[in-house]
């Protein structure tokens, strides 16, 4: 490869050849030249290479010096460009005469200077603008320009900067290095001029595309957010919303979902101005009208002073309160989206002055709500539960001129707060303000905002000194794009997750009456929220003490060996044998965690214990070699085998072991086993359920009080305590519940256990209590409370539970069945506006453009709008290539809701 690369410095294969024309390069003094950018590597003369690159002026050539190459423009070697209407084989007879203009030429891949001749007919367009932008060159000024950029250059570094994010000055030093990599033929300066351009560019493209050019008035007439790519899926009335045909049973499905949110990371120094810099777009695209929105901060000034927060004290609430910082004309500015598609409203950004002011973001909310203005509407923002306090009193006190559209009020909308956000704020508000348990909202999470800052903050860097009009121009478009590109991604709806099922399992294993009255508490705090709350926790919990208290109690039992003796029966043989089976489990567990630097004091319990469990054992062998004289064999085998005489190495074989090595047994031995252990494996599963109750509270303990060392080492202590209890508990479980599934089969117990019994992971061990993953929407209820046998109510801890659990599962289903309904919903929304926006291209193809222009430039016009309803109806069709299916599968299963149905059947 390397070689390969070194070869094209030389001539290569073409060193003895001559040009096209006949001249002979070593027989004369004529240089031979390349391309470097043509597919052709052919050696040609001056003459020759000049009039191969009429209709490729802008192409590098190089120059074989004898020795090497060296770069050369073509204009060095005598090519011009020819403007208007004429070929270059044919030029303008009247600019024979007229010497040719030096011009700066900013190209996709270099920078040189051109010759370039305007055409001089009489009845030529008389403006030279107007001949470079016909020959795909855009002029740096409109009056006597001696600096153009070619078109590719211009729509490369478009597409480019919305990609990479990159600056004009770092892609414009990019070109002069490529044009010159030595530093010793610097082209002219003009990165003034190329941003001078690319603001132009951004600025017509946004016309363009927005169908400015296809009006009689032209941009003359903008409305607030003309210029914005709108959000296809979102309810727009009379386009994909018809407001006569509302059923009222589903009227939800027409809400929006907006997303309020600052960044202050978007901040700008004090440089230029207002007057020295305006917005070429101010008002029209995303960003409100400045003038407008600084006559709105002037008269309500002072009116709504900054409040203490009473809720936890994090980053949002301090941002709030955040003073201007030295020398930065914006600290940050504010944004609305759309929650559902993270699509931008139009009119929904302003800069912030000094924090996150409440009147800020009324003005963006407010603002935003006008343009296209919702029947509904849920609102979500980080600080909700500061920012609603008095959010009806201060819309009222901006009057006639920022209040809500006649559409809304705020009895319209639901406010709540961000999933992720939410764990940031007290208890209180992870329920008022949850997107889990609010009407209508699917599994909408509340974070677009903070997904378009992700995308756009690396942008915060070259925008902080740009001037106010020139910042807000760049936002716009960068912004407008990433509206596109949502468009365009369409078709990439989320995974449904479903939710029903695990409702109706956790159902099955309640007592109904409970269900309904559950379900009646439900009904009133959606009501009214100052209601008794049901996903709240509504008893005491459990003192620390009280738990200390009960594990001590436990473990001396454990020590002193109680237990109540057993019949001569078979079964209570059998059950005392299971007894000595789980002192035995424990025995060996408890060793194993002593670990290397054991005390003295836990050694000799640990022997004590041995003792217990060894004298137990031999009464159980006893009693065994009567019943099971097969046994008396076994353990004689064992014996010599294992040549063990620990305590935890004693086998007691159970009748399912004896039946393992291969012996007979009776079945009824087998029978009463596997009833011992399955009454044991509830009994396991219950001390868990206990030990995790145990576990929240103390974890709930340590959140609010347990701060320091000594209280942290004291609940470190509990928790170790109450993690070694569990874990025991589960390794007994295990072995109760593989001799079950063993012997379910022979015994024709198969039926009756596996509602009650599964496989039990270290994942299910998990309490029922909200957690981050439960607001994230993430959890769900484990199987070992879905096992709880129905007569639980009288305990009240876990009755309680129970209740949280149900609330909270019944929400989930019914948010599950809300994004089934609202994805079918915002298909089809999506196919009518795209549909809509192509008749509304085709209808723009026959109107009158602005001015008096001529026939041949009025075809560009019809072309494109025909181009543009082309690209509506090929990105409809993609979307239904790729929801093809997709409504039926979402309807699908139990529980599944169509769109289509005349009443959706939601879970009770």
């Amino acid at each position: 490869y390397l070689q390969e690369l070194l070869r094209h410095e030389d001539q290569g294969p073409f060193a003895n050849q001559s040009c096209r024309c006949g001249i002979e390069f070593r027989a004369t003094k004529n240089q031979a030249y390349r391309c470097t950018e043509c597919h052709d590597w052919t050696l040609y003369c001056q003459k020759c290479i000049v009039i191969g690159h009429e209709t490729n002026p802008f192409h590098i050539v190089e120059v074989n010096n004898g020795v090497f190459f060296e770069s050369r423009q073509l204009a060095s070697l005598g090519l011009v460009i020819h403007l208007g209407n004429h070929s270059p084989l044919s030029p303008c007879a009247h600019a024979i005469h007229h010497p040719p203009k030096s011009f700066t030429i900013i190209g996709i891949r270099n920078i040189q200077t051109a010759s370039l001749k305007f055409c001089a007919c009489k009845d030529s367009i008389d403006v030279d603008r107007r001949q470079l932008l016909r020959a795909r060159l855009f002029p740096a000024t409109s009056t006597n320009p001696q600096t153009a950029a070619t078109f590719e250059f211009l729509n490369f570094f478009h597409i480019l900067s919305f990609m990479s994010k990159v600056s004009m000055s770092e892609y414009y030093q990019t070109l002069e290095r490529i044009t010159d990599n030595t530093g010793r033929m610097v082209p002219p300066n003009r990165l003034r001029e190329s941003l001078r351009l690319i603001r132009e560019w951004r600025f017509l493209m946004l016309l363009k595309r927005s169908g400015q050019g296809h009006k009689p008035e032209g941009a003359m007439n903008m409305q607030p957010g003309d210029l914005v790519v709108r959000c296809l899926p979102c309810p727009h009335l009379g386009i994909n919303i018809d407001p006569a045909s509302i059923d009222p049973t589903k009227a939800w499905l027409t809400k929006r979902f907006q997303g309020l949110d600052a960044n202050f990371r978007w901040t700008r120094t004090n440089v230029s101005s207002e007057a020295k810099d305006p917005s070429l777009n101010s008002g029209n695209a995303f960003f409100c009208d400045d003038q407008a929105f600084q006559r709105h901060l002037g008269r309500m000034s002072g009116r709504w002073p900054i409040e203490t927060s009473d809720c936890n004290d994090h980053d949002a609430i301090k941002l709030a309160n955040k003073r201007g910082t030295k020398n930065l004309a914006v600290t940050g500015i504010a944004m609305a989206s759309c929650m559902r598609h993270e699509c931008i409203f139009p009119q929904a950004v302003a800069d912030l002055r000094l924090g996150e002011e409440y009147i800020i973001m009324d003005y963006v909310n407010i603002r935003s709500l006008h343009v296209n203005p919702p029947l509904r509407l849920t609102l979500s923002y980080d600080i909700m539960c500061q920012y609603s306090k008095k959010f009806e009193q201060r819309i009222k006190s901006h009057g006639d001129l920022l209040s809500l559209p006649d559409s809304l009020s705020v009895s319209d909308m639901q406010l709540l707060i961000p999933k992720f956000h939410l764990m940031g704020h007290q208890n209180s508000c992870r329920h008022q303000f949850a997107f889990n348990y609010a009407k209508g909202t699917g599994k909408t999470d509340g974070e677009s905002v903070e997904r378009v800052w992700a995308e756009s903050n690396t942008l915060a860097g070259s925008t902080k000194k740009m001037g106010p009009g020139s910042r807000r121009d760049t936002l716009n478009d960068h912004w407008n794009d990433w509206n596109w590109r949502k468009s365009i991604t369409l078709g990439e709806f989320a995974k449904h997750v479903d939710d029903k099922s695990h409702f109706w399992d956790l159902c099955k294993s309640l007592d109904p009456s409970l269900m309904e009255i559950w379900r009646g508490e439900i009904a009133r705090w959606d009501e009214n929220h100052s209601a008794k709350n049901p996903y709240e926790s509504s008893i005491h919990s459990l003192k620390l003490a009280h738990i200390r208290l009960n594990l001590a109690k436990e473990d001396a039992l454990l020590a002193k060996g109680d237990h109540p003796s057993s019949s001569r029966c078979l079964g209570g043989i059998l059950l005392s044998s299971t007894y000595s089976f789980a002192l035995r489990h424990r025995l060996i567990f408890d060793h194993d965690q002593l670990g290397k630097h054991a005390t003295p004091l836990q050694l000799a319990k640990i022997v004590e214990r041995a003792t217990n469990v060894r004298s137990r054992a031999k009464a159980w062998i006893v009693v065994q070699a009567l019943y099971m004289p097969v046994t008396t064999v076994l353990r004689a085998e064992s014996e010599s085998r294992l040549r063990s005489t620990a305590a935890g190495d004693i086998q007691l074989f159970l009748p399912g072991a004896v039946f393992d090595a291969g012996r007979t047994c009776d079945v009824k031995l087998i029978d009463t086993e596997w009833r011992l252990r399955f009454a044991a494996a509830h009994d396991e599963l219950e001390k868990i359920r206990k030990y995790m109750i145990s576990h929240t509270c103390i974890i709930n303990y340590k959140q609010k009080y347990g701060h320091g060392q000594r209280e942290g080492t004291r609940m470190a202590t509990a928790l170790n305590s109450l993690d070694l209890k569990i874990q025991a508990c589960a390794a007994r479980y295990k072995m109760h519940y593989n001799m079950i599934v063993r012997y379910s089969d022979t015994l024709g117990k198969s039926n009756i256990w596996h509602d009650t019994l599964r496989p039990l992971k270290d994942t299910d061990m998990r309490d029922l209590d909200g957690s981050v993953k439960d607001c994230l929407d993430g959890a769900r209820v484990s199987w070992i409370w879905l096992s709880t046998p129905k007569d639980v109510a009288s305990d009240e801890h876990i009755n309680d539970s129970l209740r949280i659990a149900f609330c909270k599962a019944r929400a989930k289903a019914l948010r599950s069945q809300e994004e089934c309904i609202l994805i079918q919903e915002e298909m089809r929304r999506s196919l009518v506006t795209l549909e809509y926006e192509a008749v509304q291209w085709e209808s723009r193809a026959d109107g009158k453009g602005p001015g008096d222009l001529k026939n041949e430039v009025m075809g560009g016009p019809r072309a494109y709008a025909f181009r543009q309803a082309h690209i509506r109806r090929q990105l409809a069709a993609g979307c239904l290539e790729k929801w093809d299916g997709m409504d039926i599968w979402l309807a699908a299963g139990p529980g599944g809701i169509s769109l289509k149905d005349a009443h959706f059947s939601f879970v009770s």
